[in-house]
Protein backbone atom coordinates (compact mmCIF):
# COMPACT_ATOMS: atom_id res chain seq x y z
CA UNK A 1 0.00 0.00 0.00
CA UNK A 2 1.15 3.54 -0.63
CA UNK A 3 0.04 7.07 0.19
CA UNK A 4 -0.65 9.82 -2.31
CA UNK A 5 -1.33 13.34 -1.13
CA UNK A 6 -4.86 14.62 -1.61
CA UNK A 7 -3.69 17.49 -3.86
CA UNK A 8 -1.68 15.21 -6.14
CA UNK A 9 -4.53 12.70 -6.38
CA UNK A 10 -7.04 15.47 -7.06
CA UNK A 11 -4.89 16.82 -9.93
CA UNK A 12 -4.43 13.31 -11.28
CA UNK A 13 -8.17 12.60 -11.26
CA UNK A 14 -8.82 16.01 -12.79
CA UNK A 15 -6.46 15.15 -15.64
CA UNK A 16 -7.77 11.59 -16.02
CA UNK A 17 -11.45 11.56 -14.98
CA UNK A 18 -11.94 8.14 -16.56
CA UNK A 19 -9.66 6.73 -13.84
CA UNK A 20 -12.10 7.98 -11.20
CA UNK A 21 -14.86 6.09 -13.03
CA UNK A 22 -12.72 2.94 -13.17
CA UNK A 23 -11.93 3.19 -9.46
CA UNK A 24 -15.61 3.65 -8.69
CA UNK A 25 -16.52 0.62 -10.80
CA UNK A 26 -13.97 -1.61 -9.07
CA UNK A 27 -15.05 -0.46 -5.63
CA UNK A 28 -18.67 -1.08 -6.66
CA UNK A 29 -17.73 -4.62 -7.67
CA UNK A 30 -16.26 -5.21 -4.24
CA UNK A 31 -19.33 -3.62 -2.72
CA UNK A 32 -21.50 -6.06 -4.66
CA UNK A 33 -19.58 -8.93 -3.06
CA UNK A 34 -20.30 -7.39 0.32
CA UNK A 35 -23.99 -7.01 -0.56
CA UNK A 36 -24.19 -10.70 -1.48
CA UNK A 37 -22.65 -11.66 1.84
CA UNK A 38 -25.03 -9.30 3.67
CA UNK A 39 -27.95 -10.95 1.87
CA UNK A 40 -26.75 -14.35 3.02
CA UNK A 41 -26.43 -13.10 6.61
CA UNK A 42 -29.92 -11.58 6.44
CA UNK A 43 -31.31 -14.89 5.22
CA UNK A 44 -29.61 -16.57 8.15
CA UNK A 45 -31.17 -14.02 10.51
CA UNK A 46 -27.80 -12.63 11.57
CA UNK A 47 -28.13 -9.21 9.91
CA UNK A 48 -31.06 -6.77 9.95
CA UNK A 49 -32.90 -5.46 6.89
CA UNK A 50 -31.97 -1.80 7.42
CA UNK A 51 -28.36 -1.91 6.11
CA UNK A 52 -26.98 -0.21 2.94
CA UNK A 53 -29.62 -0.91 0.30
CA UNK A 54 -28.65 2.01 -1.98
CA UNK A 55 -26.70 1.97 -5.25
CA UNK A 56 -23.02 1.67 -4.29
CA UNK A 57 -21.72 3.14 -7.56
CA UNK A 58 -23.72 6.34 -7.02
CA UNK A 59 -22.54 6.56 -3.41
CA UNK A 60 -18.88 6.06 -4.39
CA UNK A 61 -19.02 8.68 -7.15
CA UNK A 62 -20.72 11.18 -4.82
CA UNK A 63 -18.11 10.52 -2.14
CA UNK A 64 -15.24 11.01 -4.61
CA UNK A 65 -16.80 14.28 -5.80
CA UNK A 66 -17.16 15.42 -2.23
CA UNK A 67 -13.60 14.50 -1.28
CA UNK A 68 -11.76 15.57 -4.42
CA UNK A 69 -14.04 18.17 -6.00
CA UNK A 70 -14.27 16.34 -9.32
Amino acid sequence: MFVVSRDVFQRFLGSYPQVADQIAEKVAERKEELVQRQKMLREMGILGDDDLDNNPLVWIKQRMKSLFGI
